[in-house]
């Protein structure tokens, strides 16, 4: 009897038990899903005047068909928001200041940043110089992000729910400080000039030149006497400035990199233009861009925009395709201040009077925690930055603790920087930031003299644009304010303050800057190499931050092409873009041949690297191999001597390289010898260290056999959430799914870069984060890929299903014409008023 009713119960609690978990179940896949959006069927939507129609393709990307401009930008705030809400809210709040109000504490250094450097002030003070258009077009799209809020109250993306709020309704300031947070991750130079200055300081000149060399060795760096070749730096209380890499993870290491070339139909199967660009940012889950069309109110306009901006950014309309690459323009300079006061300053000199400083305080909200003050002081120049320089004594332990890799460790930094200097941080888009206006002109451009003067108002995001249209006409133009400088102004380092003789002379006028218009070359190429000759009469830049190693593959792929004289294929345009061959490691590669090998292991390492294409393809031995050696030989000839000499900051990947191929030539040069040794060590010691060092940790990480160690086994790409990424159990749930083989390298075609490195493995974060190739006038045959999805929801099918492709090098279409759009829509969604 016992035993039956045990058996009852059992049975019960059996029931019970699998109801529960079933309960949880719908529950956990409710709560994922219900944020989903509605993409078909019919939907009232509040503020419209009449239907609009949204056809979204097999990817999920849409295409948004209105009547009039207003319904049209409701529409695409309100698709942005279905589809990238959580995204568009971190945006907002890294261009406003305000990330701390839901990440608590974590936040607070990128707060700080966002609030010195002004976004959203720079915003505030711009909004009443757009265009009343493009005002119009910014509150209609502001109006369907929060058309969006208001009908998904219970069912927003789980982030928020994960953090424990909701989203506020945006306004045309939120767009605009998302768009001047670009332009800062664009433009930042200001952490160089102090690094230069303090390997000036620290290191001498002659190890400062070698290691940071100059694009013209007959433009020597100047110093100015004033400032005493910047010994203060040398006080060890100042130790550092707060690290931008983890502030704004991405944004110092490269800024924004990028390819871009348009080719003549003279040469091309079409008979018309092909244009091919890709952008190249920090890597994240979902991905910076959005893949959209736009049509109606007097628009026709497909290609990539950003979850926050309205229009398109990257793309063409049915005239004229338009790319843009990074200019690598020089619109920041630190200016040192002299106050009347370090402790309580009032007021700081110039040419010899005493003149007031603004000040203004910033309330910074945390979560969980009591508010921060900042009082900002600003001088003519602009901001005093010396307030990005907090940090705890438990911050100072863990970078004394802290491994570095790859000459990027924590910046250990003081309050205010004891016994330091005052630095002023002058940006040219402190005046203004109103590329708003130029996007608008440019979506409705519809030739190239409509093209360049779109461009006038590019006055931030310093870019470098391709041009091509269906009369057949192709043309690069070059788009920014940058600032003249007198000639003993370099923009290199930190120049006087109190003089005025180091002042900007005004603006270099823009029918002045670079500019081509149908090249007899036949096509027009710009990879975020140096444009200018040395007889061009301005400044643009003294720091190309990219070698153009990227450039002239480019180049040397087209003009190989034109020679042979088969006419050119949207297919040579994809190889061309996943193309892996680097020249910077041809010119190291003879060096590392010529060493002998210690052992066996690193004999057969020497014979796959002897043997090696100099390409970084994903079956390559050798280009692993040489992958990870550089690794250890770019820390082994650097890192020792600035952490001896307790140089700070971030020393950019790619003047590493640069310096490097300038150095392996001198065998004996100082910088080869270790400064934690008694003896002196030269160029073939460092690299058979290095080769040592890269076997064993190849050996440790992927076994002996060393036919194994192929570049897509130890270099993927895992795509990190912009907030969960590194938080424990969240990042296996808001990572992608996927970790996928991962070619190329810093210096090839098809960029690749990890800020992981040996002894962790190599996980591509900064990249080509989109890609499009566009036959010009056969709009339908436009080729594209996302790196990740339409989507950011997680779980859903569009969020990371081009990802792929993406990593392959490979596209799916991205047809124009109607007819086709809705014989290959997926899923239709009908928008109504709300009656």
């Amino acid at each position: 009897m016992k035993k039956k009713i045990f058996l009852k119960v059992l049975k019960a609690a059996g029931i019970v038990l699998a109801s529960v978990i079933l309960l949880a179940v719908i529950a956990g896949a409710w709560f994922i899903i219900n944020p989903w959006p509605k993409t078909s069927g019919n939907l009232s939507v509040k503020g419209l005047q009449a239907q609009v129609t949204v056809d979204r393709d097999e990817w999920g990307v849409p295409q948004i068909y209105a009547d009039n401009p207003h319904d049209l930008f409701l529409a695409q705030g309100y698709v942005h928001a279905q589809d990238r809400l959580f995204q568009m809210e971190v945006n907002r709040r890294l261009g406003t200041g305000t990330l701390s109000e839901v990440v608590g504490y974590p936040g607070l250094d990128t707060d700080k940043v966002s609030r010195i450097m002004g976004l959203r002030r720079i915003a505030e003070k711009s909004l009443p110089m757009v265009d009343k258009s493009t005002k119009d077009i910014l509150d209609a799209y502001c109006q369907g992000i929060n058309a969006f809020i208001d009908d998904n109250k219970h069912s927003l993306p789980v982030e928020f729910t994960i953090l424990g709020f909701k989203p506020a309704h945006w306004t045309p300031l939120d767009v605009m400080s998302w768009a001047n947070m670009m332009a800062m991750n664009n433009g930042l130079n200001y952490e160089y000039e102090l690094f230069r200055a303090q390997i000036t300081a620290k290191l001498g000149e002659k190890l400062a030149n070698a290691a940071l060399p100059p694009w013209d060795n007959s433009n020597p760096l100047i110093v100015p006497k004033e400032l005493e070749k910047y010994q203060w730096l040398n006080n060890d209380k100042i130790t550092g400035v707060l690290d931008m890499e983890k502030a704004f993870p991405g944004s110092q290491t490269f800024g924004w990199a990028s390819g871009a070339w348009v080719v003549s139909g003279k040469y091309t199967q079409t008979g018309m233009p092909l244009l091919a660009s890709d952008v190249h940012m920090s890597l994240s889950m979902p991905s910076l861009w959005y893949e959209n069309g736009l049509h109606g109110g007097g628009f026709d306009v497909t290609g990539y925009s950003l979850p926050g901006v309205p229009m398109v950014m990257i793309g063409h309309n049915s005239s004229i395709a338009w790319a843009f690459t990074n200019m690598n323009a020089d619109v920041q300079d630190l200016y040192m201040e002299k106050l009347n006061d370090l402790q309580n300053p009032t007021q700081y000199e110039y040419k010899g009077k005493w003149e007031n400083l603004e000040k203004q305080t910033e309330v910074i909200k945390i979560k969980g925690q009591e508010p921060v003050n900042l009082e900002l002081l600003f001088t003519r120049h602009g901001p005093l930055i010396n307030d990005l320089v907090e940090v705890t004594d438990g911050d100072i332990q863990a970078v004394k603790n802290y491994q570095p890799t790859n000459g990027d460790w924590s910046a250990l930094r003081r309050n205010r920087w004891e016994g330091a200097e005052p630095v002023a941080l002058n940006w040219m888009v402190h005046d203004r930031c109103i590329v708003i206006d130029s996007i608008h002109k440019l979506n409705l451009a519809g030739n190239w003299e409509e093209f360049r003067e779109a461009l006038r108002d590019w006055d931030s995001l310093s870019q470098n644009f391709v041009y091509g249209d269906v009369k057949g006409n192709i043309g690069y133009q070059s788009a920014a304010r940058v600032p003249v400088r007198v000639k003993e102004h370099q923009g290199t380092v930190p120049v006087p303050g109190w003089t005025g003789e180091y002042d900007w002379k005004g603006v270099i006028p823009f029918d002045e800057l670079p500019s081509l218009y149908n090249p007899p070359t036949g096509y027009v190429a710009v990879v975020n190499n140096k444009t200018i000759g040395d007889d061009y009469p301005y400044n643009l830049s003294y720091d190309w931050f990219h070698p153009g190693y990227r450039a002239r593959r480019v180049n040397e792929m087209l003009e190989q092409l034109i020679a042979k004289g088969d006419k050119i294929s949207m297919e040579d345009m994809r190889v061309i873009q996943a193309d892996n061959y680097s020249y910077a490691d041809a010119a190291l590669w003879p060096y590392v041949t010529a060493v002998k090998p210690k052992n066996e292991v690193e004999a057969k390492a020497m014979e796959y690297i002897r043997k090696w294409n100099i390409s970084f393809d994903n079956d390559s031995v050798g280009g692993a191999i040489f992958k990870v050696w550089y690794c250890y030989m770019d820390r082994n000839v650097f890192d020792d001597e600035l952490q001896k000499a307790n140089v700070w900051g971030n020393y950019y990947p790619l003047k590493r390289t640069e310096a490097l191929v300038e150095l392996i030539p001198d065998a004996q040069n100082a910088w080869f010898d270790d400064a934690g040794t008694p003896e002196t060590e030269n160029r073939d010691d460092m690299i058979s260290k290095s080769l040592t060092q890269a076997v064993d940790w190849l050996s440790k990480e992927y076994g002996e056999n060393v036919e194994n160690w192929t570049l897509g086994r130890i270099q993927t790409v895992n795509l990190q959430h912009q907030i969960f990424g590194y938080v424990p159990y969240l990042k296996d749930i808001f990572n992608s799914r996927k970790s996928l083989p991962f070619s190329g390298s810093p210096t090839s075609v098809a960029f690749a870069y990890s800020y992981r490195t040996p002894p962790g493995r190599f996980n591509i974060g900064f990249g080509a984060n989109q890609r499009q190739i566009i036959p010009i006038g056969n709009w339908d045959d436009m080729q594209s890929v996302n790196s990740t999805g339409a989507s950011g929801h997680i779980f859903n099918p569009h969020r990371e299903d081009q990802m792929k492709l993406w990593a392959d090098v490979k596209y799916h279409g991205m047809p124009f014409s109607k007819n086709i759009i809705e014989k290959e829509a997926k899923d239709i969604l009908v928008m109504k008023p709300e009656k």
